[in-house]
């Protein structure tokens, strides 16, 4: 046995902390560090690429878990699960059996997800513990069968707020060391930086869009009610209550109605004219718009 594998056949509580001593540990054998650390510096930049796109934020999470599967050479399929009161949701995944090793552990409640989770740390798992760890996962896996041999699992915030986990599966039992789980979190954390600025933006455009629209609709609605209560000589809550009644008696919709009629308001004559004028104007507006 490697001492890679012992490495992932280690108890829970040992070697599964990203430390700097197990980095250190991993730095001394034979991984390629610099190769490692190139494919997380391209999927980065591939990920900041899409992501810096506000219309493209939406796929986020499916080009996270792709990015994150192409870094790792023993990687077979990655998922992003969202948790929320101990129920998970496979926000994204890279193929099928990513997608099915997230919903048996769901379904068992148990899990290297769960425990990453719940932990806040990446932690790494070789079949043979998960087995031991997890009994009823185990026998799950084995039933179907789901050809899982590694588990990477690192926890996602956004917003300081602990969403999920990204995670990485392999089917080989020694498919990660610790110089992935140093990669994945280096590529976790500059996820969740990404993820919380694209958030901020989407938020941002969405309040721009909703002011816009407010002040689209508030419009002609402002409008119409400075010329009723110019025309009727009355106060901004009676101009309003008159428009509202006017749209109710026509079945028309408020601010439908507040356009019609100011599209009218041009027409009218001299000042002396504009309460008589304004006021057949202003009655005579009906659902057909004339």
């Amino acid at each position: 046995m490697s001492a890679r594998d012992d490495i992932l056949k280690e108890p829970e509580d040992s070697a599964h902390s990203l430390l700097g001593s197990e980095l250190d540990r991993a730095v001394s054998g034979d991984r390629d560090v610099a190769s490692q650390l190139e494919a997380t510096a391209t999927a980065l930049d591939n990920l900041i690429t899409v992501l810096s796109d506000v219309e493209a934020a939406g796929f986020a999470l499916t080009h996270v878990c792709e990015h994150a599967a192409h870094m790792f050479p023993d990687a077979d399929g990655a998922s992003v699960t969202l948790i929320h009161d101990g129920h998970t949701t496979t926000a994204a995944h890279t193929d099928d059996l990513a997608r099915r090793l997230d919903e048996v552990q769901n379904d068992t409640q148990e899990g290297p997800i769960f425990d990453a989770f719940t932990r806040r740390t990446i932690l790494r798992f070789g079949r043979d513990h998960v087995d031991a760890q997890w009994p009823t996962l185990g026998a799950a896996l084995a039933e179907e069968p789901l050809d899982a041999g590694a588990f990477l699992c690192a926890p996602l915030s956004v917003d300081n707020e602990h969403v999920g986990t990204l995670n990485l599966y392999s089917r080989s039992p020694s498919g990660f060391d610790p110089i992935d789980a140093a990669a994945l979190r280096i590529y976790t954390r500059a996820t969740e930086a990404e993820l919380q600025a694209a958030a901020r933006a989407r938020r941002a455009h969405e309040q721009i869009d909703g002011l816009i629209a407010s002040l689209t609709a508030r419009g002609p609605i402002e409008q119409c009610k400075g010329v009723i209560m110019a025309s009727f000589g009355v106060d901004e809550e009676r101009a309003f209550d008159l428009l509202v009644w006017q749209s109710q008696r026509t079945n028309v919709k408020v601010r439908d109605l507040a356009e019609r009629v100011m599209q009218q308001v041009p027409r009218l004559g001299l000042p002396a004219e504009v309460a008589d004028t304004f006021g057949a104007v202003f009655m005579g507006t009906h659902q057909d718009g004339s």
